[in-house]
């Protein structure tokens, strides 16, 4: 019978775990980046100030409503 081992001191396997949580952040950034890009608009002072002032009253009544 023929036995496959698994070398877990490989680099990959130890850095993986230290990679996961910054999955996430990187993907946002570079889909910021991306519509940034391909947008004009995108970063404007007008959309991201639209964005804030638009969600910040959502925002305000879920962490109201989680006291």
């Amino acid at each position: 019978m023929n036995t496959l081992t698994l070398n877990t001191s490989s680099t990959l396997v130890k850095f993986l775990p230290r990679l996961l949580p910054a999955v996430l952040p990187l993907l946002v950034l570079i889909i910021l980046l991306f519509f940034a890009i391909n947008a004009p608009g995108f970063l404007s002072w007008g959309n991201l100030s639209s964005l804030v002032l638009n969600n910040f009253v959502l925002l305000a009544i879920v962490a109201v409503g989680m006291t």
